[in-house]
């Protein structure tokens, strides 16, 4: 519902553990919106799941985590910061106090100098929200980042980008994000 509010007219869902209790229920439109379903056989991260849908686009493509609750503000905001720079990916950033279990984002203006999974340390993170838009490039990124306890990061990807000159961009959102990784998540919901 968000991404289609955020005004997005195509999506590619990638799907693995119990893919057909999703299709079954989704279908393959929702709201009048076409959903292509990519099977990730085996679960090994996020970048791999990006790759598993690479054939399902040109272009600039919207990724959005599948276990958060992410506001469609947000999304716009992703979608709108990507479309008028000239960053090879935009991140989407939240002011929060409370990052370490989740992925930190170190901003100059709005220029994303460092990406950190678990930060421990007392620098001025932002949440990274799970809302990416990426440039074609980030498939070749994804490829020649090394698997980190066997699975292809995101996140790692975007650090190879950044160690390789290119500019990765971060807009702070003032959305609604929920974590939604466990069942007893959706009551806070």
């Amino acid at each position: 519902n968000q991404l289609i509010d955020a005004g997005v007219t195509d999506i590619t869902v990638v799907v693995g553990y119990k893919r057909n209790r999703i299709q079954s229920y989704f279908g393959p439109t929702y709201r009048n919106v076409p959903l292509t379903y990519v099977t990730q056989d085996q679960q090994l991260g996020s970048g791999h799941a990006l790759l598993a849908a690479e054939d399902e686009g040109a272009g600039p493509t919207l990724v959005v985590n599948g276990d958060q609750f992410v506001e469609s503000t947000i999304i716009g905001d992703v979608l709108d910061t990507h479309a008028s720079g000239s960053a090879i990916a935009t991140l989407g950033v939240l002011n929060r106090t409370d990052i370490e279990p989740y992925g930190g984002v170190l901003l100059d203006g709005n220029e994303v100098c460092e990406i950190i999974e678990n930060p421990r340390d007392e620098r001025p993170y932002r949440l990274n929200a799970g809302v990416y838009v990426f440039d074609p490039a980030i498939f070749d990124a994804l490829r020649n980042t090394d698997s980190q306890a066997g699975e292809k990061s995101l996140t790692d990807a975007i650090t190879t980008l950044l160690k390789s000159g290119q500019t990765v961009q971060g807009t702070v959102s003032a959305g609604t994000w929920i974590d939604a990784t466990y069942p007893w998540d959706l009551l806070d919901m």
